[in-house]
């Protein structure tokens, strides 16, 4: 879970990836100051490190396994968790 990373950890995942020092910098950026949560959307990343982030880590979001919705419009949802 990246979000669990401080500084130096993320500077030590990226470099042993073969990333400068500063990709830290910017992914760190991405996930805490913009709030983007899909490696995708991190468009200050290079195209290669983005996919090897989307193969390789995780941010510690939920995500949604399954979605019922009312006829009064009431919407439940079970959310599924990273382990």
């Amino acid at each position: 879970d990246l979000l669990k990373l401080d500084e130096q950890e993320m500077e030590d995942l990226l470099k042993s990836w073969g990333q400068p020092k500063f990709r830290a910098k910017q992914l760190r950026s991405a996930l805490f100051d913009q709030g983007i949560e899909d490696f995708t959307s991190m468009t200050a990343l290079p195209t290669n490190l983005r996919t090897r982030l989307e193969h390789s880590a995780r941010v510690g979001t939920l995500r949604v396994a399954k979605e019922l919705k009312s006829k009064d419009g009431t919407v439940k949802r079970a959310y599924a968790l990273p382990d």
